[in-house]
């Protein structure tokens, strides 16, 4: 397949659709490294194809050459100042840079050139989130739903910029904004359940926790916080069955930490140290921080210390 493209792009270099099946084909094989050579020969013959900048940059990406990808993207848009999706990659580039500031020059020179988008509009408060400029990140949020009435991603970060800013009430409507339109996000879920818990409002929070379990029941955090939750509020057996549950769905550290705690808080001792010893045999070098952080009194248990010194 990558030597039929090969052939095909060395004979028709501005083959649009042909650098598109590339591209397809190389993530495919994951074959970065035989992309970069062979865009790199591409553009030794000719330095002004948009298209092999492209590929090249998306190569160096997934490779997490950043800087090279970085430079790939910036010749595609000098070259084509209305190559949107160039604007687009460098901006993400300079995102996993940390370089927030100069996102922003790049995704309004996208708009600017290529035309007012929901994803540029996305992006520009996104970077500003970052800088913590959440007044400035919701004035393109609101644009965003100006286009979109029913943009949940925007209702969304409008949330998290007020629980940033400890607007926990108005956090709530943006979350419940978001959810009215779209209610198989599990995040949109968790962070109403936060809000809910930091205005003081538990029942509600519980319930939005539930929800987020139930929305995506094989992911770890919503059944961490929630039993997290439980145990803040001495739930002990709530808090049992709901790990139980999650037990069923996924089975990672955390979740056995917390069944065996919670096992010897209710006195099952001999059940709950059986539990450790084979978590500290499967998870050697684990520190029992994890098992403490959760059930702090368990660390002036001789048998539980015992279990711990002798297989760490």
């Amino acid at each position: 397949m990558l030597g039929t493209l090969k052939s095909t792009l060395l004979q028709s270099p501005d083959y649009e659709d042909g650098y598109k099946q590339m591209l397809c084909a190389v993530e495919y094989a994951g074959a970065y490294e035989d992309s970069i050579e062979f865009h790199s020969f591409l553009l030794d013959k000719n330095p002004f194809n948009a298209l092999a900048w492209m590929n090249l940059g998306y190569a160096y990406s997934a490779l997490e050459k950043y800087e090279a990808a970085g430079e790939a993207f910036g010749f595609a848009y000098a070259i084509d100042d209305k190559n949107y999706d160039a604007y687009m990659e460098m901006g993400e580039i300079l995102i996993h840079q940390k370089h927030f500031r100069r996102a922003v020059i790049v995704y309004k020179q996208a708009i600017a050139l290529c035309g007012v988008s929901i994803m540029g509009l996305h992006k520009l408060g996104f970077c500003f989130e970052r800088m913590s400029h959440y007044k400035t990140a919701c004035q393109y949020y609101l644009k965003a739903i100006d286009l979109n009435g029913k943009d949940a991603t925007s209702f969304y970060r409008m949330g998290v910029c007020a629980m940033a800013e400890k607007q926990f009430r108005l956090a709530i409507q943006f979350f419940n904004s978001a959810i009215a339109i779209d209610d198989s996000d599990e995040n949109f879920y968790l962070d109403l359940a936060r809000a809910y818990k930091n205005n003081n409002q538990l029942t509600k929070a519980l319930r939005a926790y539930r929800i987020a379990t139930d929305v995506a029941p094989d992911l770890e955090t919503s059944w961490v916080e929630l039993i997290a939750f439980l145990l803040e509020a001495n739930q002990m057996r709530t808090a049992e069955q709901i790990t139980q549950e999650a037990l069923l769905n996924i089975t990672t550290p955390r979740l056995e930490i917390f069944n065996l705690g919670i096992q010897y808080t209710l006195n099952r001792k001999k059940t709950a140290l059986k539990l450790l010893k084979m978590f500290v045999e499967q998870t050697k070098g684990t520190k029992p921080s994890l098992l403490f952080k959760y059930f702090p009194a368990l660390a002036n248990e001789k048998d539980i210390i015992d279990v711990m010194s002798n297989h760490i």
